[in-house]
């Protein structure tokens, strides 16, 4: 895919951490911290050229995921091959995410509260009131109130 100049121009975008090894993108970034360039008019994800250039094609249905968990990294050795799941589950193992059907009392994301969840199941088993309804009145989206009726969101209380 690439000359050996290319992809020593490739690499040459970026800054070595001394402290972590990572190399960090010094181009372009997108609104989560990813590097992003084009390459012959397609546009990448910088972390996955570099898995591209450096181990050949992305098989599908895998994501580049990363060791050292730095979004400007392209450091080949930092990055792993894995499903959209276990890039999650390496998220929550990590703790830089909060699962979103686990019930967590100090989530600073939360918009609803204990008792606000005891309201909704009240509100709905003894007033019959609708997904809709109930999301409009808590300012959430339908797909929460079902997950909060059906015990998925919030099961323990």
């Amino acid at each position: 895919m690439l000359t050996a100049k290319q992809k020593n121009a490739f690499f040459a975008k970026a800054k070595l951490d001394a402290g972590t090894g990572c190399l960090e993108w010094q181009r372009c970034l997108d609104k989560d911290g990813y590097g992003k360039l084009v390459f012959k008019g397609k546009s990448y994800q910088a972390h996955r050229f570099s898995w591209i250039v450096t181990y050949g094609d992305i098989p599908e249905g895998q994501c580049v995921c990363h060791k050292c968990d730095n979004p400007r990294c392209i450091n080949p050795d930092h990055l792993f091959l894995g499903t959209h799941s276990e890039n999650i589950q390496d998220a929550v193992d990590k703790k830089r995410m909060v699962p979103c059907f686990q019930y967590r009392p100090k989530r600073t994301n939360t918009k609803l509260d204990v008792s606000q969840i005891a309201e909704i199941r009240k509100l709905y088993a003894e007033k019959q009131l609708s997904h809709r309804q109930l999301a409009k009145m808590f300012g959430v989206c339908r797909s929460n109130i079902h997950y909060i009726l059906s015990k998925k969101y919030w099961e323990e209380i």
